[in-house]
This record gives structure tokens, sequence and C-alpha cells, in this order.
């Protein structure tokens, strides 16, 4: 690996077989949201793969030739396929390790895989800097090491990190630096049924647990001095909070009785991502609508949800 060199990023966005339509409208705007991506100074490549399994058995027989040829033929003509080794359902039967799996034996190279939701827009000229530059400084060589970055699960949007497991990151984008990818798929026990988000967090805790006690026995028995928990905990400051303006855009949020509360925004005035956004007329008026862009609710089913401005500038003629 050349330590200088641009950083290589990995976005697996996961995504049903036979949405075919709906890849084909995440294809048009990537080009421009992926192009001049810079992490603390330098120039980062951007790899997007689209994370399919292989198609349930529910699929009625006749159709699955069909689905089938479809799939080659996009593949033939992106080439943005990923086939996984396992039968696609949702994120909560394991197909996030097989994504990472995927990944890392295709890209072992990479500083950092994202695992992305397919209702997830994501302009990531301001998301990765937004990110990536809080904990990678200018000097820093590669490979990078310890970063978990993305949406943070705050404990009024996500109650299940309220267990002691976190900080976490939520499902709609969140990323492991290479070295915690590896380990992942190395030593990650894949348990369905699980919140596929909560699983990763757990992954991330297991790991910190794992190089602790590495650490602590190099040391031996009695360290003289208190050791520092950053000798082996990940890097969490890269998980951006939607309520308090860090992923941008915010422009307040909904109580529990659906009371609406703007909040003042400094800085940023648009959100690096937005999620979700399930409805094709909306993600179109995400991507297209250069004057107003538009609003998404980020978690729109917890106590506060944070309504978010996601806008992106005027296209230049490259685009």
């Amino acid at each position: 690996m050349n330590l200088v060199s641009p950083s290589l990023i990995v976005v697996m966005i996961t995504s049903p077989p036979n949405t075919f339509k709906w890849r084909r409208m995440i294809r048009k705007p990537l080009r421009e949201l992926t192009h001049d991506v810079k992490v603390a100074g330098r120039s980062a490549s951007l790899s997007v793969r689209f994370a399919v399994g292989k198609l349930d058995v529910a699929t009625v027989p006749r159709l699955r030739p069909r689905i089938q040829a479809l799939l080659a033929a996009e593949q033939d003509a992106h080439g943005d396929l990923a086939f996984l080794n396992m039968t696609d359902g949702s994120c909560n039967d394991g197909k996030t390790w097989y994504t990472f799996e995927w990944a890392l034996r295709h890209f072992p190279d990479a500083d950092v895989i994202f695992k992305q939701d397919d209702d997830t827009i994501v302009d990531w000229r301001l998301a990765l800097p937004r990110m990536l530059d809080r904990v990678v400084p200018e000097a820093a060589l590669r490979p990078w090491r310890r970063l978990y970055v993305g949406t943070l699960a705050a404990n009024y949007s996500c109650p299940s990190v309220r267990d002691g497991r976190a900080p976490c990151a939520a499902g709609a984008l969140y990323g492991f630096s290479g070295d915690i990818a590896k380990w992942v798929v190395d030593n990650a026990v894949i348990r369905k049924g699980q919140w596929e988000d909560m699983e990763s967090c757990l992954w991330a805790r297991r790991f910190e647990e794992e190089h602790k006690q590495r650490f602590l026995a190099g040391l031996g028995a009695s360290p003289r001095e208190p050791v520092p928990a950053f000798s082996w905990r990940l890097d969490p400051r890269g998980l951006l909070e939607a309520l308090t303006g860090q992923l941008g855009g915010a422009c307040g949020f909904y109580s529990q009785s659906g009371r609406f509360t703007p909040v003042a925004q400094p800085g940023a005035k648009t959100a690096a991502w937005v999620h979700p956004v399930k409805q094709e007329e909306l993600y179109l008026q995400c991507v297209e609508d250069r004057e107003k862009g538009c609003r998404v609710p980020m978690f729109p089913n917890s106590d506060y949800p944070a309504l978010l401005h996601f806008r992106l500038p005027p296209a230049a003629s490259d685009f």
C-alpha cells in the first residue's frame, strides 16, 4: 500500500435483487456525488457497489430465470453489483456480514468500508470530510485504524443503545476502517434476527474488548500506571448526530406530541446525507431540485425526529 496515495473508500449499498428501477435512479447522481472528494486535504477514491444477495425461495419460480437474466444484463452494463453468497431478505438476516466480507475480499486495501441503506442519499463531498476530518490528521499515514464512522444512534432515537453498548452507528450509513472490517469478517458470529446496526455495534465492542486484553497482556498483569482507554477503543468522533446539526441542515425536531421546534443552525446549511427516502418522487426532488432541495425527517419513528434539509449545489457542466 502506498501510504500517501489517495485513500480508498468502499461504499456498499444494500439492495434487494429485483429493485432494478431504484438502482437505476440511484446511479444517476452517483458520479457527481462521488467526484472530487477529499479527506484531510487529500484526494479520496470511492468505489460504490450494490450488495445483492441470492433470490429468496419465495420468488415465483417462473420469474426466477427472468430476474437472473436481468441481473446479468445489469452487471454487464454497469459492473457494480456485488453478488453475495447468501439468500437476500433483509439486513437483519446476516447480510451485513456478507457485505463486509465481499468488500474486504475484493478491496483488501480499503481504508474505510461503508454500509449504506438504499434509501439513504449521501453527498460524499460533504459526508467524508465531516466524518473523517475529525479523526484523520492531515499528516496521517495510511492505513487508518480503529475508525467507526457514520450516523450516530443516539439514545433518544435508538433505545437499544441504552444497554451500555454505545456509542453506536445507526444503519442508514456507517463504516469501519479496514482493520475492524477484517476482524469482523474473521471473528464475528452471524446472529439472524438482530437489528443489524446494533449487531454491528456489538462487533465494535467485542473488537475493543479483544484488543484491550491483548494490550493489557503485553503490559503484564500489574501495570504501574493507569492505562488510557484510547489504547484499544475505537475512535467514535466520526459518528455524527443529526439533531445537533453535525450532519448539517438541521431545521428542527418533532416532539412526541407532534409539535415542531425549529433550531438555529450555525455552520453547514445542508445535510451531508438524509434518510429515509423511500418514495421515488422525494428521491428525485432531493437530487434534482437545486433551488429548494428536500426536507427529510431522520429517525421518523423516534422520540425526536430531526428534520434535515438536503440540497445539492448547481450542477457543473461535467454532470
